[in-house]
């Protein structure tokens, strides 16, 4: 599913975005953050909003209780990608005395 992938690109851009904040965190509040996007589809967009494509790829254009499992997989396993990418290449530095 296409929100599964799109919640992973969230954490792995705001992971690169701020490398300190916690893999978790990160996760967390993505999936907060989409969680509240999905809700505010059951309000009505200004028309001026939902007309252009970059806006109706952020907010969606339907409300669906279905995304939230997506939202969670996606969340899970683009927390432990990005938890493994930092430990690949972000390895602490050994301090020389």
């Amino acid at each position: 599913s296409g929100d599964i992938l799109y919640e992973m690109a969230w954490i792995l851009l705001i992971g690169i975005w701020r490398p300190r904040w916690p893999s978790r965190t990160i996760a967390v509040g993505v999936f907060v953050i989409t969680g509240l996007i999905e809700l505010t589809q059951l309000i009505p967009f200004p028309s001026s909003l939902t007309r252009t494509l970059i806006w109706r790829l952020l907010l969606g254009t339907t409300f669906s209780f279905w995304d939230y499992p997506h939202y969670l997989l996606g969340c899970i396993l683009g927390g432990l990608l990005l938890s493994y990418l930092r430990q690949l290449y972000l390895k602490p530095r050994s301090r020389s005395h």
